[in-house]
């Protein structure tokens, strides 16, 4: 994403669906609960205003809430602002039980 800036590069829509954690070389050490906000930072420049912002986790841990605070904190943070947000709730096709409570998130933003 770093590249495409550079390049002066934007979208009407950034899909953001990272692992819940994962591990390179070049970045170290990404985990969704806690890094979730810097990639929101890196992805909102290539966002034209008005553009969608797509974002998805599966960090069964974190709660809806708090992703939602993460998403709006760093808009806030990068001084754009959500025109539009929904909230979309793990679908039917993945069922939850006690076992396997529900772990996906996902959510679209108009972006200013």
């Amino acid at each position: 994403m770093r590249r495409l800036q550079k390049k002066g590069r934007a979208y009407d829509l950034v899909i953001l669906d990272p692992p819940t954690f994962s591990q390179s070389k070049q970045r170290g050490i990404f985990r969704a609960e806690k890094d979730y906000a810097n990639l929101v930072d890196v992805a909102l420049p290539l966002l034209k205003p008005g553009g969608i912002l797509f974002t998805c986790t599966n960090a069964a841990n974190w709660a809806p809430e708090e992703f939602l605070a993460v998403l709006r904190g760093a808009i806030a943070g990068a001084r754009r602002r959500a025109l539009r947000e929904q909230y979309i709730p793990q679908p039917p096709d993945f069922p939850i039980s006690r076992e396997e409570p529900g772990y996906l998130k996902t959510v679209w933003m108009k972006v200013a």
